[in-house]
C-alpha cells in the first residue's frame, strides 16, 4: 500500500508546480492561485486519505496536528513560487532553487538535528546541491 501512495504523491506532487508556471505564463490574475492550490491539496487529500479510510487507519490528533502544519506550510512554500514567478523570476531558475533548496535543507536538517550521517557520496550531493542553488540564485 505505501508503494501505491508513493506513486501518487510521485505523479501529483509537481503537478502543482507545473500548475503555478502555467498561471504565470499566461498572466492570470492572483487571485487564481491560491483556489487552484486549494483544489491540488483537497486532490492529495482526498487520494491519501480516501485508502486510509477505507483501510480503518486512525489518526492520532498528533499527526493530524503535524500533517496539518505541513500541508499549511506546503501551501506558504508553493504561494512563494507563484509570487517568484509572477515577478519574473525564470522557472529555470524558481524550480531548481526551490525543490533543490527543499532537499537540501531536510538534508541538512536531519544530519544536524536528528544525528543522521552523511557518507561521503551524500555529503558530495548535499555540497553540490547547496552550490547549484547559490550558482541558480545568482544567474
Amino acid at each position: 500500500m505505501w508503494a501505491l501512495l508513493m506513486l501518487i504523491i510521485l505523479l501529483t506532487n509537481g503537478m502543482s508546480a507545473f500548475g503555478l508556471k502555467v498561471i504565470a505564463g499566461w498572466a492570470l490574475p492572483e487571485s487564481v492561485r491560491f483556489p487552484y492550490l486549494t483544489i491540488w491539496y483537497a486532490a492529495g487529500l482526498v487520494s491519501i486519505g480516501l485508502p486510509m479510510l477505507l483501510r480503518g487507519v486512525r489518526l492520532s490528533r498528533r499527526e493530524v496536528v503535524w500533517g496539518a502544519i505541513l500541508a499549511v506550510l506546503s501551501m506558504a512554500g508553493q504561494l512563494a513560487m507563484a509570487a517568484a514567478l509572477a515577478a519574473g523570476v525564470p522557472g529555470h531558475v524558481v524550480f531548481p532553487v526551490a525543490i533543490g533548496g527543499s532537499v537540501l535543507l531536510v538534508a541538512l536538517v536531519g544530519a544536524l538535528c536528528f544525528g543522521e550521517r552523511l557518507n561521503r557520496v551524500t555529503t558530495l550531493g548535499v555540497i553540490s546541491g547547496f552550490l547549484a542553488v547559490v550558482l541558480l540564485s545568482v544567474s
